[in-house]
């Protein structure tokens, strides 16, 4: 760093040197080249004192001298002004670069090497080691740790998280060594991370690397399991939220401070053919229905196409989206159905055969929590479809449901639009009938979906 800048936006709390007139002064190529700042706030370095009062800053441009080296150091916090000051000698820093060094109010581990109570940010971290790797999985620089008395260790590689092998990755964004996993969860878990696949921009370059899985399908006593397969958004190559169903690495830009919060940085169309390509992988994890049906909903939700995954029950079983499109018998309409009156009637009745050409959907899926947000910014943006209901108000219907899936399958069929077909169909739920089954005709309050004339 340069003095002006050691002296002004570093301490000058909530200013970011980033996009600055003395950055551009300073570095006057480097926006030209595409450089893009992990820092937007301009209060990262104050960060430093959450974990220690007396904290040194030593800093040397590389196209200045060792003497030009200079040290910015704060005794006691941010209770008494910093001095800046000229390195010593034993101070000079022999490249170009900055050093911080933090003086610790406690120690992070304990006499064993453990990590100390207030550092274990999972509860199977057992070292600094294993913090530092679950804290940065997609770092852009090389991390290493030199502990008193022992040899450096290189923790993590710059960018290695886009090759590295899958058990190498899962370890380092689950909550502890793979290694020390039972046969069983080692089996389970490399089953699933076979499937991770890079997600790539328009460019090619990498901005995530990641599969999809059930979630729901673990039960509490397999906590363990699922916390070692929960992926991360990560800002700046720095943990940020977990992600629940999806597995891996998705780069991301903080929509806060805190960096709590953030939204992926892929582009809608790439996420959507990432998630087409799980929906032809996810078939080598799991064989039940019901696992698959799941994994359908979030690849919807992504934008992507489900193809032979299952979507809906019809009077031959389970059916999926290619079935749809492809069907040789072409209807004029089709009913839908809710799982949950279809799944009521059954638990009322017993067994129910459908009718030809009506399918009964669930749309209730795992959301990805970036899709949680009443956001103008999210990835893929909502896309809603007005539709009059049975009490005569609009109601709206996603894209990305299944049940839209299945009303634009039927228009694939139909050789129309979607937009068509909704236009041309009946959602005011009025009962009709849908099969039988042992002793009675079963109706229901069903969508109709209509071939347009």
């Amino acid at each position: 760093m340069s003095l002006p800048v050691l002296k002004g936006p570093l301490l000058d709390f909530g200013t970011s040197y980033w996009g600055s007139d003395l950055m551009i002064s300073e570095l006057p190529g480097l926006l030209a080249k595409g450089f893009e700042s992990t820092g937007q706030y301009g209060i990262g370095f104050f960060s430093v004192f959450m974990w220690g009062d007396h904290v040194r800053v030593s800093t040397r441009r590389n196209s200045d001298a060792y003497l030009d080296t200079r040290i910015l150091e704060f005794g006691s916090g941010l209770s008494v002004r910093p001095l800046v000051r000229k390195a010593s000698e034993a101070e000079f820093r022999k490249t170009g670069g900055t050093a911080i060094r933090i003086w610790l109010r406690r120690p992070i581990v304990d006499s064993k090497g453990k990590l100390s109570p207030g550092f274990r940010s999972g509860s199977n971290l057992k070292n600094l080691q294993q913090l530092l790797a679950w804290t940065c999985p997609s770092i852009d620089v090389n991390i290493w740790l030199d502990e008193k008395g022992s040899t450096p260790v290189k923790i993590v590689s710059a960018d290695d998280w886009k090759e590295s092998s899958p058990a190498e990755l899962g370890s380092r964004i689950g909550s502890r060594h793979f290694e020390s996993l039972k046969p069983t969860e080692k089996k389970r878990l490399g089953k699933i991370w076979k499937n991770l696949r890079p997600l790539r921009n328009s460019n090619g370059e990498i901005l995530g690397r990641a599969c999809i899985y059930n979630d729901s399908i673990f039960s509490e006593g397999s906590f363990t399991v699922k916390q070692k397969l929960r992926g991360v958004i990560t800002v700046g190559g720095l943990r940020s939220i977990s992600l629940r169903s999806i597995s891996g690495i998705l780069k991301g830009r903080s929509i806060r401070a805190t960096r709590d919060q953030a939204l992926p940085v892929i582009d809608e169309t790439a996420l959507a053919r990432w998630a087409s390509e799980q929906a032809t992988l996810v078939t080598s994890i799991y064989d039940n229905e019901t696992s698959l049906l799941e994994c359908s909903k979030l690849i919807r939700r992504l934008g992507g196409d489900t193809g032979k995954l299952p979507i809906a029950i019809g009077k031959d079983g389970w059916v999926s989206l290619e079935q749809i499109r492809n069907w040789r018998k072409i209807p004029k309409r089709v009913l839908l159905v809710s799982s949950t009156v279809f799944e009521q009637q059954q638990s009322e009745g017993g067994p129910i055969s459908l009718d030809e050409f009506t399918l009964v959907f669930d749309s209730y899926g795992r959301t990805p929590p970036w899709l949680l947000r009443n956001s103008s910014e999210q990835i893929p943006r909502s896309r809603q479809f007005a539709v009059v209901g049975g009490d005569g108000e609009q109601r709206f219907l996603s894209y990305y449901s299944l049940k839209v899936s299945i009303i634009e399958a039927l228009a694939q069929l139909w050789a129309t639009s979607l937009n068509d077909v909704l236009r041309a169909s009946d959602f005011k739920e009025r009962a009709h009938k849908i099969g039988h089954n042992v002793s009675r005709v079963i109706k229901v309050n069903a969508d109709v979906i209509k071939r347009p004339t």
